[in-house]
């Protein structure tokens, strides 16, 4: 609508219109949008018409490339002379940012002079920016390496969601060989069976997939839990409970997986990550943390945004 007015009418239309939406956006109905546009003096059928051509929808698919080309993550996103103003909805903030501007008394210059950060570059350093949290422990941690390695990485994931195995390969890539990595996997499964605070189940399975894994981690230790979750996030397609018996045959676990899956504690410890997960604000899998900060988002378009976080961690 708001480019239709401006397409018809020119910048002061757009504007006008642009002015009323904001007003009206949240509870916004066709009818009202209806009424606006014969108020502001539009044909409504010009204006339909219009509303619905590619000249009308390309602007708009220009500002959206644009925004995902820089990194948006939640509307708004706001720039001052090319730079994010971050923390824009602090009181009087934007008010604030153009004063010191002014002090300052920057040149006149024109839009192809901003330089801001691309997407991967603002990905890293919005997880520098973050505050690093004080994450809460858990009874039996699942952690490869030292306690107080160098880096540390704490992952809330599902068993049944493909990106939690992605990230988890890039995590397990990054940490081969390496001796100052300390790397803990948590339950965070997508399903109300044992995740009751999720408005719905998104994976059926995970909980199954979740209890498999903790329960193989008290039978065998720490090396059970590992191969077993390694099979989980390669296999999640075909994971059943009969797959899943075969698998613990083969890994010498099946009588006392079936047994100790259906354990209190291994329920118990499920539910203790979930309720971590709740603590630090996760919502969805997976939510990584880099040495206590909150990574908000970890890939973009085969730019290893992830591996370079980790790398820059490690040498802090």
């Amino acid at each position: 609508a708001a480019e239709t007015a401006g397409i018809l009418r020119g910048n002061r239309a757009f504007w006008q219109m642009h002015f009323w939406l904001v007003e009206h956006g949240e509870d916004l109905t066709s009818a009202q949008l209806e009424r606006a546009i014969r108020e502001q003096g539009y044909d409504p059928d010009e204006f339909s018409r219009v509303m619905h051509t590619e000249q009308a929808l390309q602007p708009i698919q220009e500002d959206v490339d644009e925004a995902v080309d820089l990194g948006l993550l939640t509307a708004p996103m706001v720039f001052i002379n090319g730079v994010e103003l971050r923390g824009w909805n602090a009181p009087n903030a934007m008010a604030r940012a153009v004063e010191a501007l002014a002090v300052a008394n920057p040149p006149v210059l024109t839009a192809e002079h901003d330089q801001p950060a691309r997407a991967s570059e603002k990905y890293i350093a919005d997880w520098r920016a973050q505050p690093a949290l004080k994450l809460a422990s858990t009874a039996q941690p699942h952690a490869r390496g030292e306690v107080d390695a160098r880096l540390r990485i704490v992952v809330w994931g599902d068993y049944q969601d493909p990106d939690t195995a992605e990230l988890d390969q890039v995590v397990m890539d990054f940490i081969a060989g390496r001796r100052d990595v300390r790397y803990e996997f948590r339950h965070f499964p997508m399903d109300k069976t044992c995740n009751s605070k999720i408005a719905a189940t998104v994976r059926p399975r995970a909980c199954l997939a979740a209890r498999a894994a903790e329960a193989a981690g008290r039978i065998g230790g720490p090396e059970a839990f590992w191969r077993l979750h390694a099979w989980l996030l390669q296999n999640q397609s075909g994971f059943s409970e009969s797959s899943l018996r075969e698998t613990a045959a083969g890994f010498g676990l099946n009588k006392d997986l079936n047994q100790a899956m259906e354990e209190r504690d291994v329920l118990a410890a499920i539910v203790a990550d979930i309720s971590a997960g709740y603590a630090v604000h996760a919502q969805n899998t997976p939510v990584i943390f880099v040495n206590e900060k909150f990574v908000p988002r970890w890939k973009h378009d085969g730019d290893p945004v992830l591996q370079r976080i980790l790398a820059e961690a490690a040498r802090d």
